[in-house]
C-alpha cells in the first residue's frame, strides 16, 4: 500500500499472505497519528514490516523496517482474541523515539522503550477512549509491580547491570511509559505534546540523555521539573501508600 507517497509493505511467508492486510491494517493510521499528535511527520522514505522465523525477540525498530517475530502471525480467529496492535503501535513509536531520536547510552534504554510504551497508550486512547487506556495502564502497572515484587527494585536510568540484555525489562518499558504519562497529565496535553514536539526536532538523528527531555519539558512548560525527573527516573520503588 502507499501512504503519503511512500510505500508500507509487509512481508510474510506465502501461507499468511491473505492475512497480512489484516493483522497490520492499522499500520497507517498509526503512521498518521503520530505524524499529527508529534507536528513531526514520519520522515523515513518507507514502513516495512517483515515476520521471520528464529527471531531474537519479539520485535525490533530496524530504521524504516521493523522486523517481527512470528507471534505476529494471527488468522481470523486469533485477531479476534489479541489483535497484536500493541507491538506494532509500539515499533512505529520508536521510528521517532529510538530512531529519529536515539539514547546516548545504554543507560538510557528506558527513553526509548518508555515512549514506545506511551506509543501503545497514544494508539489506544486514540482507536478505543478512555476507558480501554485506563484498563490497559492498569495492566501495565501489575507487570511493573509483578517485577518488584519479586524483589526487583531498580532506578529506570541506571548504569550497574550483569547484562545488557537485563535492562529490558519491566521497569524500561512498563514503569518507563507510566511514568511519562504521569508528566503528560502534570503538565496537561498542550504542553506534553508541545515538548515532545520541541525534544524530536531540537534532537533529530542525534542521541540523547535524560537531561534533554527534563530541559525540553522545562522550557514549554515553564516549570522546574527536577523534583520529577530526579524522583521517578533516578530513585527505585515507588510510594507506597497504607
Amino acid at each position: 500500500t502507499r501512504w503519503n507517497n511512500i510505500p508500507v509493505r509487509y512481508f510474510v511467508e506465502p501461507a499468511w499472505k491473505n492475512s497480512a492486510s489484516q493483522i497490520f491494517k492499522h499500520t497507517t493510521e498509526m503512521l498518521t497519528l503520530y505524524s499529527n499528535l508529534f507536528g513531526v511527520p514520519y520522515m523515513w522514505p518507507k514502513y516495512d514490516q517483515i515476520v521471520v522465523r528464529d527471531f531474537v525477540s519479539g520485535a525490533m525498530e530496524n530504521t524504516s523496517a521493523t522486523v517481527h517475530g512470528t507471534s505476529i502471525y494471527k488468522d481470523e480467529r486469533a485477531l479476534a482474541d489479541n489483535t497484536g496492535e500493541d507491538i506494532i503501535a509500539h515499533e512505529i513509536m520508536h521510528q521517532w523515539f529510538g530512531d529519529l531520536v536515539t539514547c546516548k547510552s545504554w543507560s538510557y534504554i528506558p527513553l526509548n522503550e518508555g515512549f514506545a510504551s506511551l506509543g501503545e497508550y497514544l494508539w489506544r486512547e486514540h482507536k478505543y477512549g478512555k476507558d480501554d487506556l485506563d484498563w490497559y495502564l492498569n495492566q501495565e502497572l501489575k507487570g511493573y509491580l509483578r517485577e518488584y515484587n519479586r524483589g526487583k527494585a531498580v532506578k529506570l536510568i541506571r548504569t550497574e547491570f550483569d547484562d545488557p540484555d537485563d535492562m529490558f525489562d519491566s521497569h524500561s518499558y512498563n514503569k518507563a511509559g507510566r511514568v511519562i504519562q504521569m508528566l503528560r497529565t502534570i503538565v496537561g496535553d498542550e504542553a506534553f505534546f508541545a515538548s515532545l514536539n520541541k525534544y524530536l526536532t531540537d534532537n533529530a538523528y542525534q542521541a540523547v540523555e535524560l537531561t534533554d527531555l527534563r530541559v525540553v519539558f522545562e522550557k514549554t512548560s515553564g516549570q522546574d521539573l527536577r523534583w520529577f525527573f530526579d524522583q521517578w527516573f533516578l530513585q527505585p520503588g515507588h510510594p507506597q501508600l497504607a
